[in-house]
């Protein structure tokens, strides 16, 4: 029998262990966006817990138990809020509805409920910051033809109220949201080829607007291509999409590996480049999103073991061969030391903290150029002491040797003044007739 345990890195201790975890998999467990709550789904219930001292969250009443969510299948915490979206199966042979439901944690008030008939399967996408959700529903085959409905929904959460949009579509492999506030988000469906009648993957890039809330399919972010990953530049607007290759299960003479770079804006997408890099097995973005990389590990091919760095435009600018590359990791960003109350108020406050700052680096360009300037000067005073002056008297003791080869005295520069002038003189004046053809050229 498995169990989970739950140990603080801090103090090195054991703080709970769940026992019977038998049916349970590692997407029944999630912790909370700031680490404060941890959420186990079990059989009809959800069970959080507080840290750090790992004690099932009090209801209302005051007592330590568990959340009633019959049939629940799924759960995902947000990413900046306390809040749970979980998801409610309708149990088999009933007509009861699924249900989807979003939930506010430490109350447990639930802030919106959505059901609906016929759903086999839920999954749900919060947007990285945390204002939006994607629900991806997957419906019933109708009469048993064994084709599947699937429908795209977003989920809007707002202070003052929650919009839900949904939109129809085939069955969706993927689906990323851009990391920034413009809304964009990229999704791989399948869809039938009719020239060789198999299934492939097509990419479609989508804008939200909140106000009123609406999805829009972006035409040219629309393309036939047999991809298997999205990659968004931290920054946003910038998308990278790939067919990389699997380590186990690939086709044999597929081409894995192309590169397709597009630029999203508004309500446009704009393929900007594509590049290909054989048998590519990873790539990914790094945390400046000014660079994107792909590699090929000598587990595919030991002769293809490269890695290749691409600038936010697609261009190619290394492609190194490493021999036995195993792995090929980006360096994490450093998490930002101060919290957000203080950097928020250093944003306030940026004027008056810019004022300090520029006295202080005027103070150390002042410090600096002083430095610069007796350095200048010391190496002045060097070069006249050493060179300048032993030059000056050498020319002052040559003098008379000079004057006894010119027969006369030298004179002194200084006491004469160099002045230039100019006189103009008119040699010749004449007029000359202009042809009237001439003169209309000129105009």
């Amino acid at each position: 029998m498995r169990s989970l345990r739950v140990y603080s890195l801090q103090t090195e201790k054991e703080l709970r262990e769940f026992s019977g975890f038998q049916n349970e998999n590692a997407k029944s467990v999630g912790w909370s966006f700031d680490g404060k709550y941890l959420a186990k789904m079990s059989k009809d219930v959800l069970s959080v817990y507080e840290t750090p001292e790992m004690h099932m969250l009090m209801d209302g009443q005051g007592k330590r138990i568990s959340i009633k969510a019959e049939n629940i299948s799924a759960f995902v915490w947000n990413k900046t809020n306390n809040l749970i979206a979980l998801f409610k199966e309708s149990p088999k042979q009933t007509s009861q509805p699924s249900m989807v439901q979003i939930m506010s944690i430490p109350s447990r008030e639930v802030l919106y409920t959505k059901s609906t008939q016929g759903v086999e399967g839920c999954k749900f996408i919060w947007h990285p910051l945390g204002h939006m959700l994607a629900i991806i529903s997957t419906y019933k085959a109708p009469g048993g033809s064994g084709l599947k409905r699937t429908t795209i929904g977003i989920l809007s959460i707002d202070k003052r109220k929650i919009e839900y949009v949904v939109e129809e579509t085939t069955e969706v492999v993927l689906l990323k949201w851009e990391p920034t506030k413009d809304n964009h988000f990229a999704i791989l469906r399948t869809e039938k080829d009719r020239v060789v009648d198999k299934m492939e993957t097509v990419l479609e890039i989508y804008n939200v607007t909140t106000e009123p809330l609406k999805m829009h399919r972006i035409p040219e972010g629309s393309h036939p291509y047999a991809l298997s990953h999205i990659h968004w530049s931290p920054l946003g607007r910038l998308m990278v999409a790939t067919r990389l290759l699997p380590k186990v299960n690939y086709l044999s003479g597929a081409i894995y590996g192309t590169q397709y770079f597009f630029f999203i804006k508004g309500i446009q997408a704009h393929s900007i480049n594509t590049e290909s890099h054989d048998n590519a097995c990873g790539a990914g973005w790094d945390p400046s999103g000014r660079y994107y990389a792909s590699f090929c590990t000598s587990e595919i091919r030991q002769e293809l073991d490269a890695f290749k760095i691409y600038n936010c435009f697609g261009e190619t600018i290394l492609n190194e061969q490493v021999p036995k590359l195993t792995n090929w990791h980006w360096r994490k960003r450093p998490v930002a030391i101060l919290g957000e109350e203080v950097i928020e108020k250093i944003d306030k406050n940026l004027a008056e903290y810019g004022k300090k700052y520029k006295q202080m680096d005027k103070e150390a360009q002042q410090k600096m150029t002083a430095s610069v300037t007796g350095e200048k000067q010391a190496k002045l005073e060097t070069f006249l002491k050493k060179y300048l002056r032993p030059k000056f008297e050498k020319y002052e003791k040559e003098q008379k040797e000079r004057e006894a080869i010119l027969g006369h005295p030298e004179f002194n520069k200084a006491e004469y003044d160099c002045k230039e002038y100019f006189e103009e003189e008119l040699v010749e004046e004449k007029l000359e007739p202009i042809p009237k053809q001439s003169l209309i050229s000129i105009l």
